[in-house]
Parts: structure tokens; C-alpha cells; sequence
């Protein structure tokens, strides 16, 4: 199935790659062989590691621009789930100490952003 939602960290060398993954992947659910389970298999983890670079290249280049932080947050919220329940702690280290209270990473997440 193609997917018709074009996110915002999509470039054009993950776009081409999705393609050919999407085709690969149909060529081994004609003819399903070990030849074509491979080719399937390194399509995918190609398209998952260019997926990840291209996330962090865009990520960055909006933390780059930490002077407007609504634009930060307009082009970061799309990546980040909402409807997941977090079930770990926020850790935040700062300088050579770890904080782990929820109260004080708050508080430090605020101070770093207000700034």
C-alpha cells in the first residue's frame, strides 16, 4: 500500500527509495523466493536508515533555529506521538549531574526554552 501522506522530513531520496521498496516488496509477494525475500529485507532497512537520517537532518536544522520557537514546535510537533502514554522518566543531564525528578527536569526544560 502507498502511503499518500507526504511528511515533513521527506526528501527526495527517501521518496525514491519507498518506491522502489513498494515494488520490490510487490515483485516478492508474486514470486515469493529467497532472492526476492532479500532484496525485500535490504530495500526495508535501506528505507529505515535513510528515513532516520533524514528525520535527524530535519530535526536539527529546526533546533538550529531555537530564536523562533513556535516555528520549532510547528515543525517538530508532527514528528512527535501524542497518543502515547510515556512510561519512562524524563532523565536531562546537565553539565556533570543527571536530574531525575520530574519537578526539577521540568524546570530545567522550561528554563532552556525560555531563554
Amino acid at each position: 500500500m502507498i502511503s499518500s501522506v507526504i511528511v515533513s522530513y521527506m526528501n527526495g531520496e527517501l521518496l525514491r527509495a519507498i518506491n522502489y521498496k513498494n515494488m520490490v516488496r510487490h515483485k516478492f509477494n508474486k514470486n515469493r523466493n529467497y532472492v526476492n525475500w532479500e532484496m525485500h529485507r535490504n530495500d526495508t532497512n535501506y528505507v529505515v536508515e535513510l528515513r532516520r537520517k533524514s528525520m535527524s537532518v530535519y530535526i536539527r536544522s529546526k533546533c538550529n533555529n531555537m530564536s523562533d520557537k513556535n516555528s520549532f514546535w510547528k515543525g517538530v510537533k508532527p514528528i512527535v506521538p501524542d497518543n502515547v502514554k510515556c512510561v519512562q522518566d524524563i532523565v536531562v543531564s546537565q553539565g556533570r549531574s543527571i536530574i531525575n525528578d520530574q519537578s526539577d527536569v521540568c524546570q530545567e526544560l522550561n528554563n532552556f526554552l525560555i531563554r
